[in-house]
């Protein structure tokens, strides 16, 4: 600590003394001596200097430093403590909480817009086109399946037969919506052969469901429609329950056995848990308005009473897709099929006797009522061995008339139906004295 002082009063010095002409005197006298100095009160205390001489270091040669060697005074610092770092061992887990936190809450943001439902009547639910087929320059078939699977957790019980009900399609760019009628097929393709059939209860669970529709010149939705091609998405809204088919006793405790592909395969009635003989009923369908009634007899639980249809159609061709069907119902004995082609037209001659009946009286009189022990019908092994035994025996008249197609067949059958209601009866209906307690428009 000594000689640090002193190295510095002597570059000082010796500057200094260079701007004198008496520097030679000096340097040869070898006694001069500077007295001690001492610090004033607010100097920095130096150590004590007794005595320096001006001849040392004179002789060495000045040489300026860039960098002077310079001593600094720092405060001392506080010792540095090391950080506690225990929590990183939980680091891991509080990684994993949060991952898992952000991604249950991804996936219940978009699970969430996901439809859990088949079918709402509050929103559209997206539907895929899975086939096509063409019957016709003007008709068409399209099959249709749920775009998601989350409706498959619920119990599917859409399909009825005593419940006729329909869809809404929306068209997206023109923000109109159109009904159809589904139907419980699909269109299969076998090599080079395509075709419908019903569907079994496997074929249920994927959902699938067939419109038939008609393109008409004015028909935006429906041409719209057709151009979609196979992949593409449709909006469906339902299902819109047009018509409850009276329900009566025997609606109770049994359901009628459900249509199959092939006839051979239909269980056969078991006609003994009857309560009551069933209720026939009178279908009217032209065009495309065959749906409704096709929809309840190839539906689970269909009509239980003997059907008569009476199908008025331009062509043949309009039929095409169905007459197969068409066919192993009259062969079950379940249908009748009047058909009205061309030029041969509907006319008030081929209208049925009304059999009236109270549906009040048939459901809540008879409600509790046991089947009729004394009568005891045969039991048969399939429904065609069945049919084969009562297709002779003679039919009763209808209790119940449905009419479906355009607005002009409708007024002339049963009269004019407004958009909501069901409007007065009139037509050939009225005229066979048919009251409106039993005949209902589509």
């Amino acid at each position: 600590m000594n000689e640090a002082p002193k190295t510095m009063i002597k570059a000082n010095l010796r500057h200094s003394f260079r701007n004198f002409s008496n520097f030679n005197r000096l340097n040869q006298n070898k006694s001069l001596v500077i007295p001690e100095v001492k610090p004033k009160a607010t100097a920095n205390t130096f150590p004590e200097i007794k005595e320096i001489r001006l001849t040392d270091g004179l002789n060495e040669q000045y040489s300026p430093k860039h960098k002077p060697d310079r001593i600094s005074y720092e405060f001392p610092q506080e010792p540095k403590h090391k950080p506690n770092l225990r929590w990183r061992k939980y680091f891991p887990i509080f990684a994993l909480v949060g991952g898992a936190s952000w991604a249950a809450y991804t996936i219940n943001y978009f699970i969430d817009d996901i439809p859990s439902e088949y079918l709402s009547l509050d929103k559209f639910i997206p539907f895929v086109i899975t086939n096509k087929l063409d019957v016709d320059q003007d008709h068409y078939l399209i099959e249709l399946t749920p775009k998601y699977n989350k409706w498959k957790k619920s119990d599917n019980q859409i399909w009825n037969g005593n419940k006729l009900w329909s869809v809404e399609i929306k068209q997206p760019q023109i923000m109109v919506v159109r009904k159809y009628t589904p139907l419980p097929l699909e269109i299969h393709k076998d090599q080079n052969e395509i075709f419908i059939r019903v569907q079994n209860e496997d074929n249920y669970r994927e959902g699938k469901l067939v419109l038939y529709i008609k393109k008409y010149q004015q028909g935006e939705v429906a041409r719209w429609i057709s151009r979609k091609p196979i992949g593409e998405d449709l909006e469906l809204r339902g299902p819109f329950i047009e018509y409850q088919i009276p329900q009566t006793v025997n609606n109770k405790d049994y359901e009628r056995p459900i249509f199959e592909n092939l006839p051979s395969e239909v269980r056969p009635d078991d006609l003994n848990k009857l309560k009551i003989t069933p209720d026939n009923l009178a279908f009217f369908a032209a065009g495309t308005g065959i749906t409704p009634i096709l929809q309840s007899l190839l539906s689970k639980n269909p009509y239980f009473g003997f059907t008569t249809i009476y199908y008025s159609r331009r062509t043949t061709s309009e039929s095409k897709p169905f007459d197969r069907l068409l066919y192993f119902l009259e062969k079950l004995d379940r249908i009748k099929l009047v058909n009205f082609i061309g030029d041969d037209k509907l006319s008030i001659e081929a209208i049925p006797d009304f059999n009236p009946i109270d549906y009040k009286v048939k459901t809540e009189k008879l409600y509790d009522q046991k089947p009729d022990d004394s009568i005891k019908y045969p039991v048969f092994k399939t429904a065609l061995e069945q049919a084969v035994a009562f297709r002779e025996k003679a039919k009763d008249s209808p209790s119940l008339s449905i009419v479906c197609g355009p607005d002009a067949y409708i007024s002339q059958i049963a009269g004019y139906k407004p958009y909501n209601g069901q409007g007065k009866l009139s037509g050939w209906l009225k005229a066979n004295e048919w009251d409106e307690n039993h005949v209902h428009k589509l």
